[in-house]
C-alpha cells in the first residue's frame, strides 16, 4: 500500500511548528535535555513529520515489550509502532507513564514529553551524547567489534543534525 500525504494548510503548518517549539523548549528544560538534541533526533526519526507512523513487526516477539502492554494492547497491532516527530514506541511511553491511547503519541506534546523523558533516561545511564543517541535508537549503545555503533549511520546522522559542521570538528 503506498503511503499516503497529508496536507495541511500554511496557516495549520505555522501553528504546528509554534505547538511543537514550545513542547520542545518545555520538555527540554523539565527534563535537562539540550533542544538542539531533541530537535535533531525530529529531524532524522520523522523528517519534522507530525503523522509519521512506523509497524515494528519484529516487537510481537520482544519479551521487554511485551511486559509493558495489557493482554488487550498485546492483541493490537498498533500497539507495535512508533509514532510521531520522535517516533516514540507505544510501550516505551507506556512504561514511562504515559495512559493513553497508541495514537495519541501523534500529538506534539505526548510525542516530545515521553521521546524527551527517555532521551533524559537515556543521558542518566549513559554520559556521552553518541550513546545515548544510539541507544535511544536501538535500545542500547551496542558496537562492533571495531568499535562502532551498530547504527553508526543513524549516529552520525543525529549529531550532523545537531551540528551541521560536525563532521569537520569530530
Amino acid at each position: 500500500m503506498p503511503a499516503k500525504t497529508i496536507y495541511i494548510s500554511d496557516k495549520s503548518n505555522a501553528l504546528l511548528e509554534d505547538e511543537t517549539n514550545k513542547h520542545i523548549k518545555e520538555y527540554s528544560e523539565k527534563y535537562s535535555v539540550d533542544e538542539n538534541l531533541i530537535k535533531a533526533i525530529i529531524t532524522v526519526e520523522s523528517d519534522n513529520n507530525v503523522f509519521a507512523f512506523r509497524y515494528e513487526p519484529t516487537l510481537k516477539f520482544a519479551d521487554w515489550y511485551n511486559t509493558i502492554l495489557s493482554e488487550k494492547e498485546r492483541t493490537n497491532d498498533y500497539s507495535y509502532c512508533s509514532y510521531g516527530l520522535m517516533q516514540v514506541l507505544f510501550a516505551v511511553a507506556k512504561g514511562n507513564g504515559f495512559r493513553g491511547s497508541p495514537t495519541q503519541l501523534f500529538l506534539p506534546e505526548h510525542n516530545i514529553k515521553y521521546g524527551t523523558k527517555l532521551l533524559s533516561t537515556l543521558q542518566k545511564h549513559y554520559k556521552s551524547i553518541p550513546d545515548v543517541i544510539s541507544a535511544y535508537n536501538q535500545g542500547s549503545n551496542a558496537k562492533n567489534e571495531d568499535g562502532k555503533y551498530k547504527n553508526q549511520d543513524y549516529v552520525n546522522k543525529v549529531l550532523k543534525a545537531m551540528c551541521p559542521y560536525y563532521e569537520h570538528i569530530r
